[in-house]
């Protein structure tokens, strides 16, 4: 397999996953077959000033309030936070 295909395939399954969807009641953590994950890139938040960054999942921003908001239906739940380079993937 060519280095091309390698990188399409990457980014084909990449963009098929789904980590957070949108609810009557918000955004919510989907369930995959991974768990509960959330998958994305930490940017600089001009609002915050960087004080704390935004998070882009799924191509759509999200400040550490809403995902906050959104961990709160795990409370009681254990939390592991991985940072990695973008050219891994995990």
């Amino acid at each position: 397999m060519t280095i091309f295909e390698q990188l399409f395939e990457r980014t084909r399954r990449a963009l098929a996953r789904t980590h957070i969807e949108e609810t009557a009641h918000g955004p919510r953590i989907v369930d995959s077959a991974d768990g509960w994950v959330v998958r994305g890139q930490i940017e600089w938040d001009d609002e915050e000033e960087g004080r704390v960054p935004r998070l882009v999942v799924d191509g759509k921003d999200y400040s550490w309030d809403e995902l906050g908001r959104m961990l709160m239906s795990f409370e009681g739940f254990l939390l592991k936070l991985e940072v990695y380079d973008r050219s891994e993937e995990r």
